[in-house]
């Protein structure tokens, strides 16, 4: 015998004791007992093949022999996930043995793990064990292959598996996540994450594609997008992404309250080391402010760890994930003019939003951005898990800013950065662009197309507020320029 094959489709699988693995599919293989030379092949059409050089034709579920099936493979389809087997049927006596005992006409069995099976024949026999081995599979409309290795995280807006793409091996992350109601015609439109990651990958394209030949627009510090899809009937969004090593909180671990009594003013991670993150954490910000999009839900978990490392500093590069929250700034603006709440993570949302007129901008991703780089530095989550209403009155007290004035091995330059971002009054607050170009961040030798694409958009209408402009526009050269030069600032972008 030369082929055994495996169940092709996998035979979907919907446990409603197991709903996160309700999109799951089930395979199980058919091993060779003997011989150590088989070939591994794919059938057609959810069909069990076996053929053998001693037979004339491959027996195959399905295909007539003198007029009855030879035998048929069946799932059980249970409901119970655990308890779900395969079982096989003989249609004539005599042909097969399972453990050596006949198996007679249309009685079933159901296999084991290592149950030795024997077809026969006038003309032939071959045995082979039953393999029973269970795989969670993502398949993809493209027909793609993803063996989940295991759950990688949970959160509000859906789940994680770490994955491998089948046939080739390449790791990733998927994320399943509950998908938007069907359209009229009952087909299921993407989420709005996908949409967002979409747009913003066809962005990034676009920008190459107006390049010379061997010319790269930077990579805007945002999770890839590979694939995704959605299923009508389970409204579940799939989405194939970069896997990741870890989140920030992974390379930052939360300062225990024992700790901070003991040592206060330690810094957690050395300087050059946030600055790092900081840049990528702000040109990620710049680039999706610069298309319109608001992320919503900035967080140090939310944030990625991905290589190479930073030659510099031997950072890793930190990616901004999880677009489930990622709204247009129309949205916004309806949201806030209907005095809809704001969602987001109690401890991340600016103070704003809790105010009576409701303001929702791109700027409320400056503050939790801003909360992330301090995050970075202490270890501590400043608001933890603070209502935006609780907020302004506990950053009013100003204990944050003692804390990191008295931390070891801090500068000047990035308390100012933070004061910048986490400024209270969101009319004063730093937009992404002039956090972009803030001394701190901001380096001559760093060049930074976006920052050119960024102040076109703003030329064309900007959502920041007029007094943080100013600090924008000095970034449009390449130097910037020197304090009180207000009219070349005010030159560069105004017409």
């Amino acid at each position: 015998m030369n082929v055994i094959l495996t169940i092709p489709r996998a035979l979907t699988v919907l446990s409603p004791s197991l709903p996160t693995f309700g999109h799951l599919t089930f395979s199980a293989q058919l091993v060779p007992f003997l011989d150590s030379d088989q070939e591994y092949g794919q059938c057609q059409n959810d069909r069990l093949v076996i053929s053998a050089p001693s037979l004339d034709r491959p027996v195959q579920i399905g295909r007539l022999r003198d007029g009855a099936d030879w035998f048929t493979l069946t799932w059980n389809r249970a409901t119970e996930f655990d308890s779900s087997t395969f079982s096989i049927a003989c249609s004539r006596n005599g042909t097969m043995t399972i453990h050596g005992i006949p198996l007679a006409a249309n009685q079933s069995k159901k296999l084991q793990d290592n149950d030795t099976v024997e077809f026969r024949d006038t003309r032939s026999s071959f045995r082979l064990i039953f393999s029973y081995r269970k795989k969670y599979v993502f398949r993809s409309p493209r027909s793609t292959l993803y063996d989940v290795v295991k759950l990688a995280g949970e959160g509000g807006n859906g789940a994680v598996f770490f994955c491998r793409q089948a046939g080739v091996g390449r790791a990733v992350a998927i994320k399943s996540a509950q998908a938007p109601s069907v359209n009229a015609d009952g087909t299921q439109p993407p989420s709005s994450e996908a949409q967002a990651l979409a747009l913003i990958w066809m962005e990034v394209k676009k920008q190459n594609d107006r390049l010379p030949a061997g010319a790269r627009w930077p990579e805007p510090n945002i999770v890839r997008m590979y694939e995704q899809w959605a299923y009508a009937q389970t409204h579940t969004q799939y989405i194939v992404m970069d896997l990741a090593i870890g989140n920030l909180f992974d390379l930052v671990p939360s300062v225990s309250v024992d700790e901070r009594s003991v040592a206060p003013y330690t810094i957690r991670l050395p300087e050059n080391k946030v600055l790092s993150a900081a840049r990528n954490i702000v040109d990620g910000l710049m680039f999706i402010h610069m298309l319109d999009l608001v992320h919503g839900d900035i967080k140090p978990n939310n944030y990625l760890l991905h290589v190479p490392l930073d030659p510099t500093t031997g950072m890793y590069r930190v990616i901004l994930a999880d677009f489930g929250s990622c709204k247009r700034i129309t949205a916004l603006k309806k949201m806030s003019v209907a005095k809809k709440p704001y969602i987001g993570t109690p401890g991340y949302m600016a103070p704003e939003v809790a105010s009576p007129s409701h303001v929702y901008t791109p700027l409320v991703d400056v503050w939790a951005a801003g909360l992330t780089i301090y995050y970075l530095f202490t270890g501590v989550s400043l608001f933890r898990s603070a209502t935006a209403e609780d907020v302004r009155k506990i950053a009013e007290a100003s204990k944050h800013w003692t804390r990191l004035e008295r931390t070891e091995s801090i500068s000047l330059g990035a308390i100012s950065f933070l004061r910048g971002c986490l400024e209270l009054d969101h009319n004063k607050r730093f937009n992404s662009l002039a956090a972009a170009s803030d001394p701190w961040i901001y380096s001559v030798e760093r060049a930074n197309p976006l920052l050119d694409a960024m102040a076109e958009h703003m030329k064309r209408g900007s959502e920041a507020p007029a007094q943080v402009q100013k600090r924008a526009r000095d970034q449009i050269s390449k130097t910037p320029p020197e304090h009180g030069d207000q009219k070349r600032a005010r030159d560069t972008l105004l017409p």
